[in-house]
């Protein structure tokens, strides 16, 4: 499954929430470097609603396609795969955590380059809450 978010653009680049009380906090896209057609996308999400919810989807104009990857290491070897399924669960009251390393998202073909300090549309979908619309800042960290 290629789940995956287009972040658009309501709420700040910090935090954006929906009625159903799901956050995105700290959203951020690493700074490709020159040439790249990927770049990563990582962000807390938090479930303060009282029910279980599930992203389902992550889309971006600025890119063809997002997919969600997990990155793990073996031997001092890091591979990254794509996580499929039918979403990924946050229970009530629980964070999912996009970080360098691990879970995080991927925005796949890139339109243009990005820059530091570029602001990028960033769509999270939720089964329950519905779309949670982000400006995401590119950033070296």
């Amino acid at each position: 499954m290629v789940l995956l978010v287009g972040l658009a653009s309501v709420g700040c680049a910090t935090a954006s929430t929906v009625d159903g009380g799901v956050t995105a906090t700290d959203p951020w896209i690493r700074t490709p470097p020159p040439f790249a057609n990927t770049a990563a996308l990582y962000a807390v999400i938090e479930n303060r609603s009282s029910i279980e919810d599930s992203l389902i989807a992550v889309e971006s104009p600025s890119c063809e396609s997002f997919a969600l990857h997990r990155t793990t290491t073996e031997a001092g070897v890091a591979t990254m795969s794509e996580v499929t399924g039918a979403g990924l669960a946050v229970g009530s009251g629980e964070s999912l955590v996009l970080e360098p390393g691990a879970l995080h998202g991927m925005c796949l073909g890139l339109e243009d380059s990005l820059s530091d300090g570029d602001l990028v549309d960033v769509e999270l979908t939720f089964a329950s809450a519905g779309r949670v619309r982000l400006k995401v800042p590119v950033e070296r960290r």
